[in-house]
């Protein structure tokens, strides 16, 4: 969660720059794997500077696993992406990065079948909280021409959201998309369920076990009755 905060960092400034579309993609497939894709379009003139050895420098710092050059509705820019790992490992972690960050608030609610993780990305405070008048002025004059949007595609249902639209995927996943301009940025807030496994291990020994104990009564019953 931090390198995504990071790599929003880097957007933001690039996109005080002028017009500059920057799109975000999280994808976490059915088994939890993560990958994240970043898209950064601007004008042909600025891409040009950009170089190979530019775009390793990106790759490298951001420790991405490729890299490329588009062109996309009459602009051009670069694609990065980047596999973040497994959900599973993320939240059994703790993750005491995510959780020292002021920038990120999760708090954690726990229960016999699922815990309930309450996660905000604080955008704001984060991207204009330290900005100058000065910058402030110049995000006032372009905010509206720069957008910075960002999608979640998951294989299960926030329980809360506040994405300003979603869109049911053909393989039953569903993808929440927050989209602004630098005038309209608003703090990010989700909240989901991850199943509490070794409770439900437990139950479902339980239920065995006493699924197997009744079908053992009966058939001694059962016996006895001839």
């Amino acid at each position: 969660m931090e390198k995504l905060l990071a790599i929003l960092l880097v957007c933001f400034s690039i996109l005080l720059v002028g017009c500059v579309n920057t799109d975000i993609t999280l994808d976490i497939d059915k088994k939890g794997n993560m990958t994240m894709a970043m898209k950064l379009l601007t004008n042909n003139y600025v891409t040009e500077n950009i170089t190979q050895e530019d775009l390793q420098k990106v790759k490298e710092e951001y420790k991405a696993d490729s890299i490329e050059k588009i062109n996309e509705d009459n602009q051009s820019g670069y694609l990065l992406n980047k596999d973040l790992g497994n959900i599973k490992d993320l939240v059994s972690r703790g993750n005491k990065d995510i959780k020292d960050s002021k920038f990120i608030n999760i708090s954690e609610e726990k229960s016999l079948i699922y815990n309930t993780y309450d996660v905000t990305l604080n955008m704001k405070e984060a991207l204009i909280g330290e900005m100058t008048e000065e910058d402030l002025s110049i995000l006032s004059f372009i905010g509206n021409s720069a957008s910075m949007n960002l999608h979640m595609t998951t294989p299960f249902k926030l329980v809360e959201s506040n994405a300003t639209s979603t869109f049911e995927e053909k393989d039953g996943r569903t993808t929440y998309s927050w989209d602004y301009t630098l005038n309209t940025l608003d703090n990010i807030h989700v909240k989901f369920n991850v199943p509490n496994f070794s409770n439900i291990i437990i139950i479902a020994g339980g239920v065995g076990v006493i699924a197997i104990c009744g079908f053992i009564f009966i058939r001694k019953r059962k016996n006895k009755e001839v």
